[in-house]
């Protein structure tokens, strides 16, 4: 079962006073929808815009840029590849998203 309050993300704000509501808008429907998951927020934020939108708070990154690389090849579902990234890296491959999980 999913619990957004064990959600390493949705911790880390909320103990700074960030909610829901400031990355995703009032989303009513989607807070008291009983199905969780089955009504999405107002707001939802594309992996291509995930970035610009984090670093409207987050201007720099904490960890040197060769650290970047290690924690997100230690983090990361993708797997370590001598070909070249399809994707680009995302906030939200070393930080968490919002997933609904079995807790496994």
């Amino acid at each position: 079962e999913f619990a957004l309050v064990e959600e390493e993300l949705s911790v880390t704000h909320l103990e700074a006073k960030v909610g829901c509501t400031q990355c995703h808008g009032m989303s009513a429907g989607h807070a008291n929808d009983e199905d969780i998951g089955a009504t999405p927020p107002d707001v939802m934020i594309g992996s291509d815009e995930i970035n610009l939108f984090c670093r409207t708070c987050h201007e720099t990154h904490d960890v040197k840029p060769d650290k970047v690389v290690t924690r997100w090849l230690e983090r990361s579902k993708r797997k370590p590849t001598t070909q070249p990234v399809q994707q680009a890296v995302t906030c939200t491959d070393c930080h968490g998203e919002h997933k609904i999980s079995s807790g496994s």
